[in-house]
C-alpha cells in the first residue's frame, strides 16, 4: 500500500528473502524532531529486487544461473 500511494508497486508480488523466511516490514512513526537529523549526511538509493521473471521483462535479460545454494552459504558462514 505505501507503493501504491507514492505511486509505485505496479509489481507487487511476495517474495520470500533470507536465509529460512520471510523479511517483515514495519513501518513506525519516528519519535525525534526534524531538526535531530543531520539532514547533510543522508543519501538515497533505489534497491530493486527481482524474481526471474521480472527481471527478464525489466531488463530484457537473461538472468544469472542458478541462486546461491545453502553450500555457498555454509562456505561463508552463514547459518
Amino acid at each position: 500500500m505505501v507503493l501504491r500511494l507514492r505511486g509505485g508497486g505496479g509489481l507487487m508480488v511476495d517474495m520470500g528473502i533470507a536465509v529460512g523466511g520471510l523479511i517483515k516490514q514495519t513501518i513506525k512513526q519516528d519519535r525525534y524532531e526534524p531538526t535531530s537529523w543531520e539532514t547533510d549526511c543522508t543519501a538515497i538509493f533505489n534497491v530493486q529486487i527481482l524474481n526471474s521473471e521480472h527481471y527478464r521483462e525489466l531488463l530484457g535479460k537473461t538472468p544469472p544461473k542458478s541462486p546461491v545454494t545453502a553450500a555457498t552459504y555454509a562456505g561463508y558462514g552463514f547459518p
